[in-house]
């Protein structure tokens, strides 16, 4: 199988990778910096993904067969918002998804993104979610509590 995986160089995304590549199946990586374990092992994808529109998404979807957003990201900055990376950004995707004839879209989400959400960050999400799954795909939205790897930012602290 032929894969898209956006946020493949964070916790869950690089080990989703190696997983996806040991089972034989062909990555393309999309991101704004490639995988330092598994460059060369996956084909890159340089692009904003905040900023990547559905017609660009569209030319790079020819082949795919599955795609697996991963993007995410606990605090905002100037240049990295909720709204576009959680939001904007995987809408654009679902979107050329439905036009390139990609049918299987697997979205990471987190749990209590929901309309009644309390936070811009599960809101976010929850705009994602219920865009992809109004969308004529075979969809698919994971929502985690917590991830814990004892490599991870959060389990660091918490170990602390």
């Amino acid at each position: 199988m032929k894969i898209l995986l956006t946020g493949a160089t964070g916790l869950i995304g690089s080990r989703l990778l190696r997983q996806l590549l040991d089972a034989g199946h062909r990555v393309v990586c999309a991101g704004r910096s490639a995988p330092v374990i598994e460059h060369g092992r996956c084909s890159w994808l340089k692009l904003d993904f905040a900023a990547t529109p559905t017609s660009v998404w569209v030319l790079h979807l020819q082949g795919v067969d599955a795609v697996v957003n991963l993007v995410g990201l606990f605090r905002e900055s100037a240049s990295a918002t909720f709204a576009a990376l959680h939001t904007s950004g995987p809408q654009a995707l679902f979107d050329a998804c439905a036009s390139a004839g990609v049918r299987r879209v697997v979205q990471v989400s987190a749990l209590g993104a929901d309309r009644q959400a309390g936070t811009a960050f599960l809101l976010s999400k929850y705009e994602a979610d219920r865009h992809l799954l109004a969308l004529p795909l075979d969809a698919c939205v994971a929502q985690p509590s917590l991830v814990f790897a004892p490599d991870g930012l959060s389990a660091r602290r918490l170990l602390a």
